[in-house]
């Protein structure tokens, strides 16, 4: 009895088991190796890999053709760049684009539009120095560009500029005229001046407005004196003080070719210190032993006197010419009840 149920249930245990292989080894050969060769094998990167795959990438490795034995190639040579003053590559050119810019306000009152232009501009930096040009024919940056120290009102100011500058100015004269030949010393007068001496200290502040309209403001500070001989020997008259404040508009009248006209309008105001400019400070009449100060001695002509002017500049590459007429015209009578005449006066510089 026990020797015929072990044999059947091992068979059972098997069927149960193993159905696959029990089917597959009745219908398929094991030749050749397939019970050997697994289904899919694994790299060394962690892949899987058909077996069939891996067999003919194996067989494409075997069929790669011989690489070629040609020499390498040779190394670059070394970049040669010549002298620093000469390069032999091109320098690089900035690039240059075009902008919508806006001018400077122009005219008396300021007023931006139609102002408004374009540029081809290659450097962003200089269009401030750029704006400061514009509509000023004449350079006032070139050593030129201004008159000589002794000239004012000559130059205009680009829109917001500020110009602040100290003078210092000396007039002197010596020996004595009777029209255009000298007379020396004229024993029959109680007073013969010998020489005579203007210092001025001028400080001068400037600001541009708008391209076509500059104002400026001066304060001179002077000392005068003058030298006489007299019949019991020589006389010193001297006198310093303040110097009758002035301000001034420069208005542009016509710009060319690297020209400019403007007109010179201003107004001098006395500073009062007219009446302390005599003799003890009272107004004697003028005897060989108390003289009063002579007009040249005195700093301020005690009126407010209209000033007036007219200036044309011209330049070219290399120099700059220039001219100026002015006038000095007193509207009254001082404290001292008297008038400065009218005063004329014409400069021209290159």
């Amino acid at each position: 009895m026990k020797l015929r149920l072990i044999p059947a249930i091992a068979y059972c245990v098997l069927a149960i088991g193993s159905p696959a292989f029990g089917q597959e080894s009745r219908s398929r050969s094991l030749w050749p190796f397939e019970s050997v060769v697994p289904a899919s094998l694994s790299d060394d990167s962690g892949r899987v890999v058909m077996a069939s795959n891996a067999i003919a990438q194996e067989s494409a490795d075997t069929n790669l053709p011989t690489p070629l034995s040609a020499a390498p190639p040779p190394e670059p040579e070394a970049p040669s760049w010549g002298q620093y003053l000469a390069p032999s590559i091109p320098l690089m050119v900035p690039m240059q684009r075009e902008y919508n810019l806006v001018g400077p306000p122009r005219g008396v009152i300021q007023n931006s539009n139609g102002q408004d232009y374009r540029a081809v501009i290659s450097d962003p930096d200089v269009v401030l120095d750029s704006d400061a040009r514009i509509g000023q024919t004449v350079n006032i940056f070139r050593p030129d560009g201004m008159a000589p120290i002794g000239v004012f009102g000559d130059h205009t100011l680009p829109t917001g500029s500020a110009f602040i500058s100290y003078r210092y100015l000396q007039n002197s004269y010596d020996q004595t005229y009777m029209g255009s030949h000298r007379a020396g010393v004229p024993a029959s007068f109680p007073f013969a001046p010998t020489r005579g001496l203007q210092d001025s200290q001028v400080a001068l502040v400037e600001y541009g407005v708008t391209q076509d309209l500059t104002v400026m403001a001066f304060l001179p500070f002077q000392h005068n004196e003058i030298s006489s001989q007299t019949a019991t020997g020589n006389n010193l008259a001297a006198f310093t003080n303040p110097g009758d404040i002035r301000i001034m508009a420069l208005i542009v009248v016509g710009r060319g070719e690297r020209s400019q006209k403007h007109v010179n309008l201003g107004l001098s105001l006395p500073v009062g210190f007219l009446e302390q400019q005599t003799t003890m400070g009272t107004v004697p009449s003028p005897s060989p032993t108390v003289p009063d100060l002579p007009y040249q001695i005195r700093t301020s002509s005690g009126t407010y006197d209209m000033l007036l002017g007219y200036t044309y500049r011209k330049q070219t590459d290399y120099w700059t010419i220039g001219g100026q007429i002015n006038a000095v015209i007193p509207t009254g009578l001082n404290t001292l009840g008297y008038e400065l005449g009218n005063q004329f006066q014409s400069t021209g510089w290159l």
